[in-house]
């Protein structure tokens, strides 16, 4: 079953840009989150979700 996540992508410890992914898991949501951040040009320091 997948749920769906707000993630975030943090900068210089701050939150930077948000994006929703639906995953099975937390972890797998920060996985899937990263490759989303990294697609749009975006290199976080952390991905934090919820």
């Amino acid at each position: 079953m997948s749920i769906s996540y707000e993630c975030w992508a943090y900068k210089n410890g701050k939150p930077y840009k948000m994006l929703y992914v639906s995953a099975s898991s937390k972890g797998e949501a920060e996985i899937f989150s990263w490759g989303k951040f990294i697609k749009l040009g975006i290199e976080p320091e952390s991905v934090k979700c919820k």
